[in-house]
């Protein structure tokens, strides 16, 4: 509902007051009295003359200026009266127009549910159920320090949050340790000045481990690859063998100065490897390269 009336104005300051003529006249006689006064010392009846003039000025004027000053306040008043009038109006517009807008009709609100929301309710529970197994699942204290310290490196501050405490370490503490504690030399002097086996050694020597871990992939993907099974046939480990026997073993082919064409050259390492998987022969000598044959 829109208003056609105009705000109040606010009540306008008072106006500097302006000295009226006969007041500026009555201050200018008064100031010509106290000027002549002290040259009429040997005069001592024109001197009270002075003062009795100089006492009806000063009378007049005071009575002049509580005169202007009730004018003045009047006038003022009125202004206050006349700016609390318009205040009044605008205060009943704004009642009446509150009046109008409480008894119109308010469309009522109606709330849609979320048909994802209980799936989505659903699934952060098995997610937590999950998280829960995945932390007891894990044996030992120094472990889970591990992978708390992980997690909180590696994940949103939001899944740390979750899954630290999960692990039985305060996530907040295990944060502002690994802020805090960033080089090996931080870490191992956690751990001497350490009198007992507390939150901090464990979240040191879990760090430290890391560390070590880290700094020796080789090892790790060896281990990893020795962990995965050989699924080859026979005939290729046995090829591979053969190769690597060859590999080691001083091969005449290459001290010799016998050339050989490409099928004697098959037929010399055949040779070669019955010898040799036979167990009759340690080394091979390049003078013996043409007995092989035999």
């Amino acid at each position: 509902m829109e208003s056609q009336s105009t705000p109040a104005t606010p009540p306008a300051a008072p106006p500097r007051r302006k000295a009226s003529k006969a007041r500026r006249d009555l201050q200018a006689t008064i100031a010509q009295i106290d000027a002549i006064f002290p040259a009429l010392a040997d005069k001592p009846s024109k001197q009270a003359d002075i003062l009795c003039e100089k006492a009806s000025a000063v009378k007049t004027l005071l009575s002049l200026e509580a005169e202007e000053r009730e004018t003045e306040q009047d006038i003022r008043i009125k202004e206050l009266e006349t700016g609390h009038e318009g205040d009044a109006r605008r205060i009943a517009e704004l009642e009446q127009q509150n009046a109008a807008l409480r008894a119109s009709l308010i469309p009522e609100t109606v709330k849609i549910p979320d048909p994802e929301h209980a799936a989505v309710r659903q699934e952060n529970a098995r997610l937590s159920s999950l998280l829960k197994v995945v932390a007891e699942s894990i044996p030992t204290e120094h472990e889970r320090a591990q992978v708390a310290i992980c997690v909180i490196e590696r994940c949103s501050q939001e899944a740390a949050r979750l899954f630290v405490p999960l692990l039985g370490f305060p996530y907040q503490q295990y944060a502002q340790m690994v802020t805090m504690y960033k080089t090996q030399q931080q870490l191992n002097y956690v751990i001497s000045v350490a009198q007992c086996e507390g939150p901090a050694v464990i979240f040191a020597k879990a760090a430290l481990a890391l560390r070590d871990r880290e700094s020796k992939p080789v090892a790790r993907d060896f281990d990893e690859q020795r962990r995965i099974p050989d699924t080859r046939s026979a005939e290729e480990k046995l090829r591979e063998a053969k190769e690597l026997t060859r590999r080691c073993w001083a091969s005449p082919v290459k001290s010799s100065k016998i050339e050989l064409a490409a099928p004697e050259q098959e037929k010399y390492r055949d040779a070669v490897d019955r010898k040799i998987f036979s167990g009759s022969v340690t080394s091979i000598q390049p003078t013996q390269s043409e007995d092989l044959f035999s």
